[in-house]
């Protein structure tokens, strides 16, 4: 049996978006931080050195999407009070960076997906605070599905079906819905921030994530 101390609250996080250092150094090995590789809900990206640009290019977005597929398997509901320690955990560490940096990049991350400048919301940067940071936003979107009614998956579901889905799925360049954005933050705010100090920067991030998600696989939304 794992036991967990439940005074340990902190996570290392990177000190900035483009610190390259091995991303294994950058984490504890705390109690839960283990329990997160154990379970799989944490998991350490390729280094692009390691792949094929052009195999990056061609299954970045059937990858991105078959991982999000895998989210609802790691965070099931009856481990949803330790996503939620993690969770305070991850925000503990990104709340100690001293440099403030990574807010801006957040902003303009999860703006350019807004506005559909970008296809995805992950940073997937080569560096230990992209891994960071991406992982985090995985977390939020597997925690999701277990901190909201099922009243709200159907609002939701309508916002993401509604007017407009036929242009969003058409690609780039497209902005996204800004009720259906509303209400994930807004979900986010009252069912997961409301225990933590989550920055505007940060809640945008990971609104993006949850949309990104729920735009993009129906099976989100199964409840």
């Amino acid at each position: 049996m794992v036991r967990f101390d439940t005074n340990i609250r902190y996570i290392d996080a990177p000190v900035s978006l483009d610190d390259d250092e091995d991303c294994d150094a950058e984490l504890t090995g705390h109690e839960l931080m283990e329990r997160a590789l154990a379970s799989g809900t944490l998991r350490f990206k390729e280094s692009v050195d390691d792949l094929d640009v052009d195999d990056i290019e061609d299954d970045e977005f059937s990858s991105t999407l078959e991982s999000i597929k895998q989210l609802p398997e790691e965070h099931t509901s009856d481990v949803v009070d330790l996503d939620k320690r993690l969770f305070l955990a991850y925000m503990n560490g990104i709340n100690g960076i001293p440099d403030l940096e990574y807010k801006a990049r957040l902003r303009k991350q999860a703006n350019d997906f807004y506005i559909g400048r970008l296809d995805s919301p992950y940073l997937d940067l080569d560096s230990a605070s992209g891994t960071y940071f991406d992982n985090v936003l995985n977390h939020v979107i597997g925690l999701f599905r277990n901190i909201v009614a099922k009243e709200d998956f159907g609002e939701l579901a309508s916002l993401v079906n509604g007017e407009g889905a036929s242009e969003r799925s058409s690609g780039a360049g497209r902005s996204h819905n800004k009720d259906l954005l509303a209400k994930i933050e807004n979900l986010l705010s009252e069912r997961l921030a409301c225990d933590t100090d989550v920055g505007p920067d940060e809640l945008s991030f990971f609104t993006s994530g949850v949309a990104y998600a729920l735009e993009n696989w129906n099976g989100f939304l199964v409840h």
